[in-house]
């Protein structure tokens, strides 16, 4: 009745009791062969994986997942926008020779260049929540 139904929505929403059930895989049926034509393993695959994101739809979490890397996006881009505004100024209030000039903006890159494999290695070796 209606609180079987109830249940079982809120299962679908991650609330309640009730397992929510998976999608695997492994679950899904394969398709090997498709008008006479052989498949590799690789196609068959990736026709699973297609298949199974299209089952799945995009969720609540997607579009949260979406608007945090489009706002970190945004934010490295404009941080080297901004730096050379910024070198600017400071090139004129402390006198900086261009060569100097250059290493301050050239540093945004090193700081890419060494942190991300540095926290990438860390975030492997401890896992990514405890460097988080």
């Amino acid at each position: 009745g209606r609180g079987r139904a109830l249940a079982q929505s809120r299962a679908r929403r991650g609330r309640g009791s009730a397992p929510q059930p998976t999608l695997t895989l492994a679950a899904m049926p394969r398709r090997e062969k498709k008008a006479g034509k052989e498949k590799s393993l690789q196609q068959i695959e990736e026709e699973d994986t297609e298949e199974a994101i299209d089952q799945i739809g995009l969720g609540m979490f997607h579009w949260e997942v979406y608007l945090i890397v489009g706002l970190f996006t945004a934010a490295d881009s404009v941080e080297i926008g901004f730096i050379s505004f910024v070198t600017e100024v400071l090139k004129q209030e402390w006198g900086l020779e261009e060569s100097a000039k250059a290493t301050m903006e050239a540093m945004i890159f090193v700081g890419m260049l060494l942190g991300a494999p540095t926290w990438g290695w860390l975030a492997d070796k401890y896992g990514r929540r405890t460097i988080m």
